[in-house]
């Protein structure tokens, strides 16, 4: 899941992500899962973005760069991350973009 994750932030193309599962698992894997998955991950995110921040008591954004495909050309681009820590101390990754 990890692994399939990673490819969708980055922005790879259904048939090499299919590919990638292939050679994974060690079967076969239609196109249409691998859409499904992404649309599965699509909500995941969207709701995780949505959610009410509650008792945050500190907040931090960072960046991180990932290589990138954009007009059929990789480039650096930076990740945000969110995070906030809660009175309990427990650290929460808010949201990802």
């Amino acid at each position: 899941m990890i692994a399939l994750t990673k490819l969708y932030a980055q922005g790879v193309p259904t048939p090499i992500v299919k590919a990638n599962i292939e050679e994974l698992c060690g079967g076969e894997v239609y196109a249409i899962q691998v859409s499904r998955f992404s649309a599965q991950l699509d909500a995941m995110l969207q709701e995780r973005s949505e959610r009410p921040l509650d008792e945050i008591t500190s907040l931090y954004v960072d960046a991180r760069y990932e290589k990138v495909r954009e007009s059929c050309r990789v480039q650096d681009a930076a990740v945000l991350v969110a995070s906030g820590i809660t009175p309990e101390c427990e650290r929460r990754v808010l949201d990802v973009r």
